[in-house]
């Protein structure tokens, strides 16, 4: 591998301790946190554009990351098959005790109201099937039954029919389960593109994304600070509005955090 740098389901997999007192709140805590960050900046092919700044994107992102207790493994410039076998192994690492966190930052684009990542061997006129799926992928982590937190930071935009090759009838593309436990953030919304903010060295939603991450807070109130940093500070183009960020959750409780604490032995009672 290139490693330059190195429904109910989820509730029933919910350590919750009970602090003393009655009427205390219940403290959430994981076993483990692990934190998946791919930049795809430097494409092989003259006809796709490289990027500015998915490598330093990930480089911050790690930084917090760690501060808030993640073991991250972190890749830059990774071809398909090292996305797909960096993906792999750590659905290995994972179980129904932990966190897992997913953020990309490089090009991405839409087909058929399916979105797709892609690595830097990409070929053009775009093939799907040498692209990966966003369904793909978190359907990859949520059968691990661990909590799940994907970020995508890439453009979703519609290529004409004559730049895309479609699917094969043996793709995976659209895969999807059913189980309570993903949180996901699209930086844009459909359709539309994702910009990049030389000036800050980093893009307009991992700017948003990293600042909503400096205080302890519940999911539900990441996504709303992450929208309102961008409505109030996002890069527009033509007169066009702002960048949208798409929430969607499945998450078994709005109040979980990524600042959850690491799990540690505690002689309270454990209910699951």
């Amino acid at each position: 591998m290139n490693n330059t740098q190195s429904s109910q389901i989820e509730a029933e997999h919910t350590f919750t301790f009970k602090s003393q007192g009655d009427d205390s709140p219940d403290i959430l805590y994981a076993r483990e946190k692990i934190a998946l960050l791919i930049a795809n900046q430097n494409y092989e092919r003259e006809d796709i554009k490289s990027l500015n700044s998915p490598h330093n994107d990930v480089k911050l992102l790690k930084e917090q990351m760690e501060k808030m207790g993640f073991k991250v493994f972190a890749f830059f410039d990774l071809r398909y098959n090292e996305v797909m076998e960096a993906l792999e192994k750590i659905c290995r690492k994972l179980d129904a005790w932990m966190y897992v966190l997913l953020y990309y930052s490089g090009h991405g684009f839409q087909h058929q109201n399916v979105d797709y990542i892609m690595p830097v061997d990409a070929s053009f006129p775009i093939q799907c099937d040498a692209c990966i799926s966003v369904d793909h992928i978190t359907y990859k982590l949520q059968k691990t039954k661990s909590k799940v937190f994907v970020f995508f930071d890439c453009c979703r935009v519609n290529y004409e029919s004559d730049k895309v090759v479609g699917p094969s009838s043996t793709s995976h593309a659209n895969q999807y389960i059913g189980y309570a436990n993903l949180y996901k953030i699209l930086s844009c919304s459909a359709s539309n593109p994702a910009y990049e903010r030389i000036s800050d060295t980093c893009s307009v939603f991992n700017r948003a994304l990293r600042k909503a991450f400096e205080e302890r807070k519940s999911v539900q109130q990441l996504g709303f600070d992450v929208t309102k940093d961008m409505q109030d500070n996002g890069q527009t183009k033509n007169g066009k509005e702002f960048q949208r960020p798409v929430i969607m959750q499945q998450l078994g409780s709005s109040e979980i955090t990524l600042h959850e604490d690491i799990m540690k032995e505690i002689s309270t009672t454990v209910r699951i």
